[in-house]
């Protein structure tokens, strides 16, 4: 029962495989549905990293996707950096330690309403530089940085034990040229950083996705709330109808310009949009699930004209900039719990023993991440017929990964789940007191 929590809850350092297989992605063999969370470490304090992260779980997500940015790591041309809010490589250490897999999207370039998308000012000095073409010293330059970022992710890669389960080349590109022999050229940096068995993608609009498609790479598309799914996905399914769908940013809200009221979006039209998405086994990654803030001088501006972002990167995502769920948090986890419910009827998991302790503890998920304290009677009534599951629950071993999830919570209603999560023998050791105020309740 133990090695079963270990596998509910974080990945196993073994060797796997993440492959295209007929209408959808495999991991290990079996058909796989990304729910990616799209957060940048940059625009989190290293100390919140894996508060972050562990929200992101209990959104009912089960990947992280991370951009990687140029101009953070050689903010000097041949210096680079990978320590401490830079430090890439444990970030998807911390992820995969949650249960999460990865998704890196490496550029060059980003976007990402960041200064410069992402490429470092020093390019500029070369004063007849061509950026994202096959410009000689921007492709060198590019070269050298890809290959650092590999010295610190391609050791983390699925095949290699790790939790990376895919790569990006170049971003949305599309909607910026057509070159695909720049494209081409990125692309074969990549795989041989990364190995030939790693899955590649291009994300791209449906309006201009086949610009720079290469045959060898998943295709993806990016598109908001309220979009008509099957209309973005109709012309890939015309070109590939046994390939995987996936919206590979499914934008939750917007960002925010000086001058401007702050963006927002109806959170059930992007629930909406999560659900009619999982109903048709399409693949997503929410952009942004936590924006954070980009800090310093590093927040981008937009075009045309000259339309400066504000520093808060806030997005309207469900988990707000400052790390405190908001109501789309609530809204969004209901779809997600319904599929995981869904995929599971008729397999005979639910009736094992193993079924009633993961049905449980997604109900006492959902229920401890909204602090209510009716978690307690659905303790009892497992009690009442599984006394060994019960015994685990007594035991912490349950209350360590419960317990977990509660600092996604405010102080007052931490303290009101601490209240009730104190009544189980052992829980109290497993809890690390964070102020008086909770300490007393012990």
């Amino acid at each position: 029962m133990l090695v079963m929590m270990t596998t509910l809850f974080s990945l196993s350092a073994h060797a796997g495989d993440f492959t295209v297989g007929k209408g959808t992605f495999l991991l290990n063999g079996e058909p796989f549905i990304v729910k990616a969370a799209e957060v940048h470490y940059p625009r989190i304090p290293r100390p919140y990293w894996e508060h972050r992260i562990r929200s992101c779980k209990a959104l009912g997500m089960n990947t992280i996707c991370i951009y990687v940015f140029w101009n953070i790591h050689e903010q000097r041309e041949g210096q680079f950096d990978f320590t401490g809010n830079s430090d890439v490589a444990e970030f998807c250490r911390l992820a995969q330690k949650n249960g999460m897999y990865v998704i890196v999207r490496p550029g060059p370039y980003v976007c990402a309403e960041w200064e410069m998308g992402g490429l470092p000012w020093w390019l500029l000095k070369k004063k007849d530089i061509r950026l994202r073409e096959q410009d000689p010293y921007f492709m060198e330059r590019v070269k050298i940085f890809e290959h650092k970022v590999g010295e610190q992710l391609a050791p983390l890669t699925i095949q290699n034990g790790g939790p990376i389960i895919m790569v990006q080349v170049e971003n949305e590109y599309g909607s910026y040229g057509e070159d695909k022999a720049y494209i081409s050229e990125i692309r074969d940096c990549l795989r041989g950083i990364y190995g030939n068995k790693m899955a590649l993608f291009q994300c791209d609009w449906s309006s201009n996705f086949e610009k720079n498609g290469l045959d060898d790479l998943v295709w993806t598309m990016n598109f908001g709330t309220g979009a008509n799914i099957d209309q973005q996905f109709a012309r890939l399914k015309e070109l590939r109808p046994d390939a995987p769908m996936m919206c590979s940013e499914f934008w939750s809200g917007w960002f925010d310009k000086w001058g401007a009221r702050h963006e927002t979006r109806p959170a059930d039209d992007m629930v909406n949009g999560i659900d009619e998405m999982l109903s048709k086994g399409i693949s997503f990654s929410l952009y942004m699930t936590h924006g954070g803030t980009s800090f310093g001088h590093w927040a981008g501006a937009n075009s045309p004209g000259f339309a400066p972002d504000v520093t808060s990167y806030d997005y309207d995502a469900p988990i707000n900039e400052y790390g405190w769920r908001n109501i789309a948090f609530d809204v969004f986890r209901r779809p997600i719990r319904s599929d995981i419910l869904s995929s599971l009827i008729g397999t005979g998991f639910l009736e094992s023993i193993g079924g009633i302790l993961l049905h449980a503890c997604i109900h006492l998920h959902g229920l401890i991440c909204n602090f209510d304290s009716r978690f307690l009677l659905i303790l009892q009534d497992f009690r009442d017929f599984y006394e060994d599951i019960w015994t685990c629950m007594k035991q912490g071993r349950i209350i360590r990964y419960l317990v977990s999830c509660i600092y996604i919570l405010s102080p007052a209603a931490r303290c009101r789940m601490l209240t009730n999560i104190k009544t189980l023998s052992g829980a109290a050791s497993c809890i690390q007191v964070k102020s008086p105020a909770e300490r007393h309740l012990l």
